[in-house]
């Protein structure tokens, strides 16, 4: 995954995202917590770009994609 301030989400770094989710999903209780962490790390990431591509021509849009950014932070055990 990319920086949020180098370039927007591209499409195939959505569908990298998706498909880490559900190998995560598949692996249920069993999944390595180290993994999950770092799964909610770059899933902060992407949020961070969706927030900084939209700032200025959809500002709400924004404004969730920082909230859902920082719970993930939070979920990653990452500070805000």
């Amino acid at each position: 995954m990319t920086s949020a301030t180098s370039q927007p989400a591209r499409p195939g770094d959505i569908s990298a995202l998706l498909a880490w989710c559900l190998a995560l999903m598949r692996q249920g209780a069993a999944a390595d917590p180290a993994e999950v962490a770092a799964y909610q790390h770059a899933k902060a990431s992407l949020l961070e770009q969706i927030a900084v591509t939209h700032a200025s021509d959809d500002p709400g849009l924004a404004d969730r994609a920082r909230r859902a950014a920082a719970q993930a932070r939070r979920h990653a055990g990452e500070p805000r």
